[in-house]
């Protein structure tokens, strides 16, 4: 993905605090961006006998080339489930933000908010699929919208 994306820079405003936003759901997010970058990320609940936070909510991203496993934990999702706490280390100095935080912000907004500004400048979020074939789980744009993975693509050509 290219240059982490703000989407309240250029005019954009946030969503309005008063609106509840829906419940955010465990699962496999990708956003892409209009210039075809993509950054995959899981929510997921820890289980309850995890040796680092049991019981909460973890939003991640995927940093390594297995899908199922390189995730890297940075926030948690709030128990009112109307934002994310970023840890510590992920958030910025001062003023500035960290890439983290656009992350944060921008898969938020893209969550809870259906008319979100980042709709609008040309990101997409597409949620998880599965391989028709073999059944492994699709994080990239172009296999979540084929139904297929790249290995299996070319066993069935």
């Amino acid at each position: 993905m290219d240059k982490p994306y703000n989407p309240y820079l250029n005019g954009l405003q946030p969503t309005p605090k008063e609106e509840v936003a829906p419940k955010i759901k465990n699962g496999i997010y990708t956003i892409e961006s209009p210039t075809n970058g993509h950054r995959t990320f899981r929510i997921k609940t820890q289980a309850e006998t995890a040796k680092f936070a049991p019981g909460t909510r973890i939003v991640s991203l995927l940093t390594g080339p297995d899908n199922n496993n390189h995730y890297q934990g940075f926030a948690f999702v709030r128990q009112d489930e109307n934002g994310f706490n970023l840890w510590k280390k992920y958030r910025g100095i001062h003023d500035e933000r960290t890439e983290y935080e656009w992350y944060a912000s921008m898969l938020l907004d893209m969550l809870t908010n259906p008319e979100s500004k980042c709709y609008k400048t040309g990101y997409k979020l597409l949620r998880e699929e599965r391989c028709i074939r073999c059944n492994r789980r699709l994080t990239t744009p172009t296999s979540i919208r084929k139904g297929i993975g790249p290995e299996c693509e070319k066993i069935v050509r």
